[in-house]
């Protein structure tokens, strides 16, 4: 080879090389956004989840304290059982059974 060809050789060969490396900086930079954008999402997660968690568990207790003040606050010894009827049974005749059981009660004054 003569030099002038060499040098033309050497330079088509780094000017091949330079846009080779630029593609793979682009190519890495892609990738190193992409773990950076991967690695911001699964920390927003975990924390984003503890704060959530800890707001639902919040509400689950309020809701435990409200139902507690509820049963303080309720009057259980007028508390009566009533049952209501059976599957099996007629609903007409049991409510009229139980109509008539608490009149005679009023009457007998209990």
């Amino acid at each position: 080879m003569e030099p002038a060809e060499d040098i033309t050789y050497f330079r088509e060969r780094i000017e091949d090389l330079s846009e080779e490396i630029t593609m793979l900086a682009a190519l890495l930079d892609s990738d190193i956004d992409e773990t950076i954008f991967e690695i911001i999402e699964e920390q927003l997660l975990v924390v984003g989840g503890s704060f959530g968690l800890r707001e639902f568990t919040q509400i689950r207790y309020d809701a435990q304290k409200i139902q507690r003040k509820k049963l303080k606050d309720a009057n259980l010894s007028d508390w009566k059982n009533i049952r209501g009827p059976r599957p099996w049974e007629n609903s007409r005749e049991y409510q009229e059974q139980q109509r008539t059981i608490q009149r005679d009660m009023q009457e007998k004054g209990l």
